[in-house]
């Protein structure tokens, strides 16, 4: 991964301009019968480092952004990487990591089953299922009860998020948040913010197999 972006970019600009050049005498000597030049595997290796480069950019705080007019150009001189304008979209209004979406979880739910005791008094155990009835059993002992209190919290939607993040990561809690019911605000921002983090994190894979699959490819030369 390159550890000076401005002078990656540089190098990847002048490796364009003469991939470029290259395009233009292919098409001279197309027009005068001599065979063309072929330029792909170089425009498939100069897509792979744009696109690590770019993942390197996100993963790292830097801005991923500066690298999106190199996968253009590359685009542009005949590599094959799909819909750029929505990574622009993605990579411009970027998410937070899937590190600190997961680090989220607890403290979101924590805040919600506080708010939620505090405006029902039974705990959001209860509340968020829209089923107070089905949760309130009455037992001859305190003991009983408080077990079955235990049980039901630990059963709920967001504590199974949060078992789900633990052991199957961000797609597997965002799929469990789906079951929570009426999910109040924050809920919903961490939801839309997990689905941005997966599309742009599929948008830099898919570009990266595509360049890669481009430069095993047989026949590519350049």
């Amino acid at each position: 991964l390159p550890v000076d972006p401005s002078a990656e970019l540089a190098a990847l600009s002048s490796r364009l301009e003469k991939m470029e050049d290259a395009a233009r005498t292919a098409k001279r000597s197309a027009a005068s019968g001599m065979p063309p030049i072929d330029s792909e595997r170089g425009l498939a290796h100069a897509g792979m480092v744009a696109v690590a480069a770019m993942t390197a950019a996100d993963a790292g705080g830097g801005d991923p952004a500066q690298w999106l007019p190199v996968l253009r150009r590359i685009s542009d001189a005949g590599l094959e990487l799909g819909d750029l304008g929505r990574l622009d979209a993605l990579v411009r209004a970027r998410p937070p990591s899937s590190a600190v979406l997961l680090a989220d979880i607890r403290p979101l739910v924590d805040m919600m089953e506080t708010d939620e005791a505090r405006s029902s008094g039974n705990g959001w155990w209860d509340s968020a299922t829209g089923r107070l009835g089905d949760f309130i059993r009455f037992r001859r002992s305190d003991a009983d009860a408080a077990s079955n209190r235990t049980a039901e919290v630990d059963d709920s939607p967001l504590r199974k998020m949060q078992r789900a993040a633990a052991t199957g990561g961000l797609q597997a809690a965002l799929d469990a948040s789906r079951d929570v019911t009426a999910p109040p605000e924050p809920l919903r921002a961490w939801q839309e913010a997990v689905t941005r983090r997966l599309e742009l994190d599929a948008a830099l894979a898919a570009l990266g197999a595509a360049a890669a699959s481009r430069l095993a490819a047989p026949g590519v030369s350049g």
